[in-house]
């Protein structure tokens, strides 16, 4: 590995370097990756846009996606005329929220000359979401339409124009989108846990529970055994979970305060198959509401290995604690109009 390393420190361009070291980080080789930065920094100074763009993909694979954002604005700030930067950085914004930046930049990139196929499709696919998600659902089926035909069967361009229909009340078109997807990308568990969503949204539940079991049984592989949570464990989630339920308005709390709560790895199959979300790291177990009947609570559940992969540090957990209990509330009891009016009291 040694030998390899100092083999690919030694080669002659720059690009062909920072290629190298992109390609480090794709491949999670974070090492390699700032053994390269450094070198290319050296060779062609910090400021060097793509060497920004690398020091941007470092940072952001440590998860400090603030620092990311900056080193990938200071690069686009200098127009290079490679998609990738731009692209990179409207992802960046677009995670911390400013879409309107995120946008600019995507549109940047579109702009450039001799796109290839493959680029301009993830562009408009970013472009489409965020324009979805700023209300726009029209606009970003007609982003989405300037697609090449070539890549309409891959799972990323399927899975976003799905969520566009969805948005469009074409809920069945979507459906059908999405069992493409899966067929495309089968051990993807994002393409699964969208089919699931959305086929609950649509009312089948039984083949929303298939697609979480799948969702439960790839993230479970993925993960693998991680043995049950010991006592300490459960006994530390179970307070820092008690915590963060005190920040709950009181009407709100008082639908969940009796609840007992228990601690897991993951939620079973059994509870999958009840509606538990595989993906929480708080679930509830019961009856959620249904227009016939009112909700029963019978337990609250961490699911101690979804909260792990959601957080970077335990600073975080609280915070992500509340936020799936406010979520599961949302959608357990039906009471997001409760949630509103708290909101702006």
């Amino acid at each position: 590995m040694g030998h390899r390393t100092e083999e690919i420190l030694r080669v002659g361009g720059i690009d062909e370097l920072i290629d190298r070291g992109l390609l480090a980080d794709e491949e999670g080789d974070l090492d390699l990756a700032e053994r390269i930065l450094d070198e290319a920094g050296k060779r062609a100074g910090e400021n060097q846009p793509r060497v920004l763009h690398l020091a941007g993909r470092v940072a952001w694979a440590h998860g400090d996606i603030e620092r990311a954002t900056g080193f990938l604005q200071q690069a686009t700030d200098q127009k290079p005329d490679r998609a990738d930067v731009y692209l990179d950085c409207a992802r960046c914004l677009h995670l911390m929220g400013d879409d309107g930046l995120a946008e600019e930049q995507v549109r940047a990139a579109l702009a450039l000359p001799r796109l290839d196929e493959s680029t301009e499709g993830d562009a408009r696919v970013l472009l489409s979401r965020i324009r979805l998600e700023d209300g726009d659902a029209e606009e970003a089926l007609e982003v989405l339409e300037g697609v090449s035909a070539a890549l309409k069967e891959h799972a990323l361009y399927l899975s976003a124009l799905a969520d566009v229909l969805v948005e469009l009340e074409r809920t069945n078109e979507a459906l059908v989108l999405l069992e493409r997807a899966v067929a495309a990308e089968p051990e993807d568990a994002d393409y699964h846990y969208q089919r699931g969503l959305t086929q609950q949204a649509a009312g089948d539940l039984e083949g929303g529970a298939t697609s979480m079991l799948r969702v439960l049984a790839l993230e479970t592989k993925l993960r693998g055994t991680t043995g049950a949570p010991t006592f300490q464990e459960i006994q530390v989630l179970r307070t820092q979970l008690e915590d963060a339920m005190e920040e709950l308005p009181d009407p709100i709390m008082g639908l969940v305060a009796s609840a007992p709560i228990t601690v897991q790895a993951a939620a079973t199959e059994e509870q999958v198959r009840a509606g538990a979300d595989p993906r929480s790291p708080v679930f509830f177990v019961g009856r959620p509401k249904l227009e016939e009947r009112d909700a029963e609570l019978t337990g609250i559940v961490v699911a101690r290995d979804v909260l792990l992969d959601e957080i970077d540090d335990e600073d975080e957990i609280a915070e992500t604690l509340l936020v799936a209990m406010v979520e599961e509330i949302t959608d357990f009891f039906g009471r997001d109009d409760l949630l509103f009016a708290e909101a702006s009291a």
